[in-house]
């Protein structure tokens, strides 16, 4: 039903996960200065944005992994909210959607200290933004929904006991 709170949480996964696909916004900037000539990153939920200090030529490269998952995870938390007729079912597909949301994150926080890493060497400012909490939310909000599911499975496992 839509009125059960894991709707709720699934729907607000997938208003973040179309926010993200949207707006794909800045989550971390890292910015090195060899002298006079910068060399900057810019790392976006499916894409990266960077300058290199011999080309001067902007490279902007695509995430494809992160660009399916987060199609996944938002996509298959809309489609989850109608499945409510087969609990077991939709506990599944709940159950692959906090796999893809935990993954999604894991790769952004990987992709992030690897890079971090790869600018060790020299004087570079970094900045994590705020907006990598997004993905922790729908990290949160899809294990909320599989604890919800869960728990109406359990209840109506206990009434038919009774019966």
């Amino acid at each position: 039903m839509i009125q059960r709170i894991q709707s709720l949480y699934l729907f607000l996964i997938f208003a973040i996960a179309l926010l993200l696909m949207l707006s794909n916004p800045i989550y971390a900037e890292f910015r090195m200065k060899h002298g006079f000539n910068p060399e900057s990153v810019l790392m976006q939920y499916w894409s990266q944005f960077s300058i290199s200090t011999e080309s001067r030529i902007p490279v902007y490269s695509y995430k494809l992994l992160n660009m399916i998952l987060l199609v996944l995870v938002g996509l298959g938390s809309l489609v989850n909210v109608f499945l409510y007729g087969n609990r077991k079912l939709q506990l599944k597909f709940v159950g692959i959607l906090v796999l893809c949301a935990f993954v999604f994150f894991a790769i952004l926080l990987v992709d992030y200290f690897m890079t971090k890493n790869q600018f060790e060497n020299n004087s570079v400012s970094t900045t994590l933004g705020y907006q990598i909490v997004w993905p922790l939310l729908m990290f949160v909000f899809s294990l909320l929904a599989y604890f919800g599911i869960r728990h109406d499975e359990r209840l109506v496992q206990s009434m038919d006991r009774i019966r």
